[in-house]
């Protein structure tokens, strides 16, 4: 079971459905913290005294079970880091590549090739980052994720470094996501691509990801703890 609960910035109306369809001017109008049980597709906007209405927001609560441990005595504590130089704009430019340079670190804000200051950059700058490992999940829960890169749990992608409508990756993730975890080893995958994005290098800042409980209020940074077997 999970509450939604929502605001507006201005004291307007809110309107939603619960079937997929777009919300009009007289749909359910949104007065309490909405509950879910099931797998639903939820749409809501606010509407003005106009009747002007906002964009749709749209969020997608699933139904999971706790995603199973993976079982292996052989993991390696920490992530494989895989580098590969030069500019790119999307993720998929990395098919087929070979990596210029590997090695293995404790945690994603390890990763290095960082870009400092306000310098003039050159091609040999940008390096695409690659992370793979294991993540070590203490106890059974929903757990929700934050990253500027893109995740991949358990072989599923969770959170997309790139734009929906054609691939190319941006300096922001525009929304957290959560996963049914069991407690135990998860395989866990990190993808930040090295370029220009909105004005400014991807690789500003270290790779970091930032993880919190269901019934936590605040996001953490995973530490090395997270990635030790």
């Amino acid at each position: 079971t999970v509450a939604l609960e929502f605001e507006t910035t201005e004291p307007v109306k809110m309107v939603y459905t619960a079937n997929g369809r777009e919300p009009k001017l007289n749909s359910e109008e949104y007065k309490e913290a909405l509950i879910f049980t099931k797998t639903t597709t939820l749409k809501i906007r606010s509407v003005l005294l106009s009747g002007k209405m906002s964009k749709v927001r749209t969020i997608r609560i699933e139904k999971q079970k706790y995603a199973p441990e993976l079982k292996d005595t052989s993991i390696e504590p920490g992530l494989q880091a895989e580098y590969y130089k030069g500019i790119m704009r999307k993720v998929s430019e990395l098919s087929g590549r070979t990596p210029d340079e590997t090695e293995r670190i404790s945690t994603p804000q390890q990763a290095k090739n960082l870009i400092g200051n306000y310098n003039e950059f050159s091609g040999n700058d940008f390096c695409s980052t690659v992370l793979t490992g294991y993540i070590n999940i203490p106890t059974d829960g929903v757990y929700y994720f934050s990253t500027d890169a893109e995740l991949w749990i358990n072989n599923e992608l969770l959170i997309s470094n790139e734009a929906d409508n054609d691939g190319t990756a941006r300096r922001y993730s525009r929304s957290d996501k959560s996963v049914a975890l069991s407690k135990g080893l998860h395989p866990v995958k990190i993808i930040r691509i090295g370029g220009v994005f909105g004005g400014w290098p991807a690789q500003w800042q270290p790779v970091t990801v930032s993880i919190r409980r269901a019934d936590e209020a605040v996001f953490k940074v995973m530490n090395a703890t997270y990635f030790q077997p």
